[in-house]
């Protein structure tokens, strides 16, 4: 018998990993939810596609390499099977974006207008193939795709926030706000849900608080990925907003 409960799949890259951890570590209570995951690194999304109304690998080894970190053995992703799809990080890094238009923002002298903004970002989402693949599930009306795109890197890599673009360490809530408030009305107008970074979780601007880095993350140079604390966030208000569906 098919399980009366709401079922959530998590589609990503290695950021998965943060949430996948928060479950491990019982951060989350996931009662009454069926979860699923489904993913790989990075690089292996190079090979995805989407082909028969559906996401697909583009050869054998990538489809053994997705099967392998699904409970179902899974060598595609169909929205008819999910109340639900979050994509995690799955590549989209919008997190580059933000220093430049901060910056411009507190800076009046390279100031650009809201419509120049909006157009930088919509080009740079809808440009890219992960977030085209949320889009048509939404276009087929069963899953509804939640997009949490990659955190901002921690604080502490001087490369985070480049020299002229060094407004942005003091940008605000409310700056940061107006970013993301841009994305989600262009995810809205494609039918995503847009899951933006945690306000607790950001510092000096446009930065992670090392808190939510993993484990030793300065000795091995990873700016990037976040440890279950931070999975947790994502997937306590991923399951919110599936339990009001």
């Amino acid at each position: 018998m098919p399980s009366p409960n709401p079922r959530l799949c998590v589609f990503g890259d290695s950021h998965m990993a943060a949430i996948k951890a928060a479950i491990n570590e019982n951060l989350v209570d996931t009662s009454g939810i069926d979860i699923e995951f489904w993913g790989n690194v990075g690089r292996r999304f190079r090979f995805l596609t989407w082909r028969n109304d559906r996401i697909e690998p583009l050869d054998t080894y990538t489809a053994h390499r997705f099967s392998k970190f699904n409970e179902k053995n899974r060598t595609v992703l169909s929205s008819e099977d999910f109340d639900m799809i979050l994509f995690s990080g799955c590549r989209l890094a919008l997190y580059k974006l933000f220093p430049e238009l901060l910056h411009r923002y507190r800076t009046p002298s390279e100031w650009i207008s809201s419509g120049v903004e909006r157009q930088i970002i919509a080009d740079f989402l809808r440009n890219f193939p992960p977030y085209q693949f949320a889009c048509n599930f939404a276009k087929q009306g069963n899953a509804v795709p939640i997009f949490a795109p990659i955190s901002f890197n921690t604080d502490g890599f001087e490369s985070t926030i480049p020299a002229k673009y060094s407004a942005a360490k003091k940008a605000t809530k409310a700056n940061r706000t107006r970013i993301w408030r841009i994305v989600e009305d262009l995810m809205r107008e494609d039918g995503v849900m847009l899951l933006p970074q945690d306000e607790t979780t950001v510092v000096h601007g446009c930065q992670t608080k090392p808190i939510y880095a993993v484990e030793n993350y300065l000795e091995i140079a990873d700016a990037t990925h976040k440890n279950a604390k931070y999975g947790a966030l994502v997937l306590e208000e991923t399951l919110n907003r599936l339990r009001k569906l």
